[in-house]
């Protein structure tokens, strides 16, 4: 149970963090290719 608790408590943030890493960067590219888009809307 001891290590069960160490290896939720360790690999659990990590995963966290993956997530969020991930669904930050995510929403950086949507942003990003709709600033794309609108750059090449606008060109025309």
């Amino acid at each position: 149970m001891n290590t069960f608790d160490k290896k939720f408590f360790i690999f659990f943030p990590i995963k966290l963090f993956i997530f969020v890493l991930i669904e930050i960067v995510s929403s950086l590219e949507y942003k990003f290719l709709y600033y794309e888009y609108y750059l090449w809307v606008g060109s025309l």
